[in-house]
């Protein structure tokens, strides 16, 4: 028989694997892990279409990590195609979420306190603050538009002379990207991606009251050379935040006139920007950052536009695999003591 205080801990389990497994959205998806933790049918779906037999969330996710994930020093796109039938497989990443445009709740739109824009190459840079431009900032309630602080999260990684990012930078596509009447090109250095998303945000942006509201984070670079990741990123966001509490003095004064009365991190609502393929896989990083440093308790969505058409299935797997590893972290930090061990790796590829 199952005690009352046994059911109770199961509950609570299941709660909160539902509060950060499951990225909010206006749209329905299958996603990863349904609520009881086990894989969900697309991604079984997935994995069966790829020539794998596991049905365990965690060999599911040791599998993705030796099979999907690029190499250790690779970008995304420095990777090259996989051998798979995309006919058959790009319907089941339609069903993970990974391919559409997500749009912002009516409740998002009316109650956020930020909003964040996340950092990357300066061509999805430039789709993600045209999404915001156009799909978000324009529906949002005139309160929500006073009240709302932006920060654009990005890494000090150095701009990539292999994808022309300083030609996309200064000539974008005219027919994809607009930049203001007025803008005029500054008389200093652009090397990095917070260089960048500077000059973005400056480009693209006309209304100069919106433009005054953005926070610049940047996360520095890692000891052992490699870019920020998105984890960096916010946690260099959360440092700004912590160091002002502390002492006001302690940063910049763009940073103390941001933070002066600025919503109580404790109790918020966010909205973060990204673009497909990346979506949920940043929102679920986003999410354990936050919980990890005890802010446990905010809502969260991430939106954005949809994938573009020439993705690589090998940058979506890629980003599966990602996505994965995070929601099984998750996973394990909230298991009950006896569902936290992970069953002993057995299941390969159908036919080895």
């Amino acid at each position: 028989m199952i005690s009352f205080s046994s059911l109770k801990t199961k509950v609570i389990y299941l709660f909160w694997i539902s509060l950060f497994a499951f990225p909010v959205s206006s749209q329905a998806y299958d996603g990863l892990v349904k609520q009881d933790g086990k894989p969900s049918y697309a991604l079984q779906e997935l994995f069966q279409a790829l020539g794998y037999s596991s049905t365990n969330i965690f060999e599911m996710n040791t599998i993705a990590q030796r099979d999907f994930l690029r190499k250790a020093g690779q970008e995304r796109w420095h990777m090259q195609e996989v051998s798979h039938d995309k006919e058959k497989i790009f319907p089941i990443l339609e069903k993970l979420g990974v391919i559409d445009a997500i749009s912002p709740t009516p409740h998002m739109l009316k109650s956020v306190d930020y909003i964040f824009i996340h950092g990357a190459t300066v061509g999805r840079m430039q789709n993600r603050v045209t999404y915001f431009l156009e799909n978000v900032w324009p529906h949002l309630t005139r309160e929500a538009q006073e009240r709302v602080k932006i920060i654009f999260l990005s890494g000090n990684r150095k701009l990539d002379t292999t994808l022309n990012e300083k030609e996309t930078l200064f000539n974008p596509d005219s027919s994809e990207i607009q930049l203001r009447p007025d803008w005029q090109k500054p008389n200093r250095p652009i090397e990095t991606e917070n260089d960048a998303a500077q000059i973005i945000w400056d480009q693209l942006v006309p209304d100069k009251f919106l433009r005054d509201k953005v926070l610049f984070v940047s996360a520095p670079a890692l000891k052992d050379g490699k870019r920020p990741t998105t984890k960096d990123t916010i946690k260099a966001w959360l440092k700004s935040f912590e160091s002002f509490q502390k002492d006001p003095l302690s940063v910049s004064q763009k940073e103390r006139l941001f933070w002066k009365n600025a919503p109580d991190l404790k109790a918020v609502q966010i909205l973060a920007i990204s673009n497909n393929p990346y979506i949920y896989y940043q929102d679920q990083v986003f999410r354990n950052a936050l919980e990890e440093e005890g802010f446990d308790h905010i809502f969260l969505e991430t939106v954005g536009s949809k994938a573009e058409s020439d993705t690589l299935l090998a940058v979506y797997l890629d980003n599966i695999a990602r996505w994965l590893y995070e929601v099984t972290n998750n996973l394990k930090k909230k298991a009950l003591p006896h569902e936290a061990t992970q069953p002993h790796f057995s299941s390969d590829k159908k036919g080895r």
